[in-house]
């Protein structure tokens, strides 16, 4: 698989060799069949808009980047773009000198205007290009081990980015993060609150201790929870009541109230009233419990059997042992 692509690589005719000119360098500047009015000091290969991505990348990095390597690729040449623009006002020239080539072809074609030219580094002309071009040039590495490198060393770059970070934050941040976890503030509040990333506000957290921001955190949900279940309860309890005087049910207040089983025990406990006193909406013996007692009550007195009751009253013996516990006199 790895031989076929490579094949088809060579056969595509995509690539083009370009290069770099520096506009405040002009001159007759003559490498064999090739002239140029202006320095020559970049040559590479590419497809497609490869030939602008130094000028992107030298835009998108500071001097600063440049200076300490913070980033992977050729230095030497992306000062040189930046220096260009800022004193020019205007991006370097570049020119595509020949077009329509396979891989192999653009290759040689590089190594030879790299040769011609000469490179700085090695102190044997003019261009900024850090090796000699093509596949297996002096300095080029190709394949996985480039590739496990490079990450690598981004990998190295962006933990020490991070870590200067943090610890300016951590020394800005710690102490203001302390007094609001004390204060019971949970950690989103704290990450909404000072505007810095979750990430590092959890950090932080943890640095701190751990412990203690949990139990805050619960102490503080719990007494969010108490705060919101009184809310409820002052909204709804005039509602309760006046629902409990037309005698209506408590899946029935439930319902038009739209209020949770545990709010409504909370509302029965604070206005006084026993939950399981108030009838349910499918239970017609619950709601006319007293009648059925003094029913009952008579009948017992008469001598008659529980059983004997139960048809007499025509209900079932769920519901009648169910009114005799609700009224303790039975017992």
């Amino acid at each position: 698989m790895w031989i076929m692509s490579r094949m088809k690589l060579l056969e595509d005719k995509r690539f083009y060799v370009y290069i770099y000119l520096d506009p405040r360098k002009s001159g007759s500047y003559q490498y064999n069949e090739f002239q140029f009015n202006y320095e020559p000091f970049y040559v590479g290969i590419g497809v497609n808009n490869r030939y602008r991505y130094h000028i992107s990348k030298a835009k998108r990095l500071s001097y600063n980047d440049i200076k300490n390597k913070n980033f992977i690729g050729n230095s030497l040449k992306l000062y040189k773009i930046k220096k260009i623009i800022k004193e020019t006002n205007k991006e370097p020239i570049v020119l595509k000198l020949k077009e329509n080539l396979n891989r192999g072809n653009a290759l040689d074609l590089e190594i030879k205007l790299i040769k011609n030219i000469g490179r700085i580094n090695i102190k044997t002309g003019i261009l900024t290009n850090m090796t000699d071009g093509g596949d297996g040039g002096n300095g080029n590495i190709f394949g996985r081990k480039h590739l496990l490198k490079t990450r690598q060393r981004l990998s190295k770059i962006q933990l020490e980015k991070y870590a200067k970070k943090y610890k300016t934050l951590y020394k800005e941040y710690s102490t203001i993060i302390k007094e609001m976890i004390l204060n019971g503030q949970s950690k989103n509040q704290i990450n909404k609150q000072l505007l810095i990333g979750r990430d590092t506000v959890y950090r932080i957290i943890d640095d701190l201790n751990l412990s203690i921001c949990k139990f805050n955190q619960s102490r503080y949900r719990k007494e969010k929870l108490q705060e919101r279940d009184l809310n409820k309860i002052l909204k709804y309890k005039d509602s309760v009541l006046q629902f409990l005087k037309k005698e209506k049910s408590k899946s029935f207040i439930r319902k038009e109230l739209k209020l949770p089983y545990d709010i409504l025990l909370k509302i029965f406990e604070y206005i006084n009233i026993n939950y399981n006193t108030i009838p349910h909406a499918n239970n017609k013996y619950l709601k006319n419990y007293q009648i059925y007692n003094e029913v009952i009550k008579k009948y017992l007195l008469l001598g008659l059997s529980n059983v004997l009751i139960i048809k007499k009253l025509n209900i079932s013996k769920s519901q009648y042992y169910k009114i005799k516990r609700l009224d303790k006199t039975f017992e």
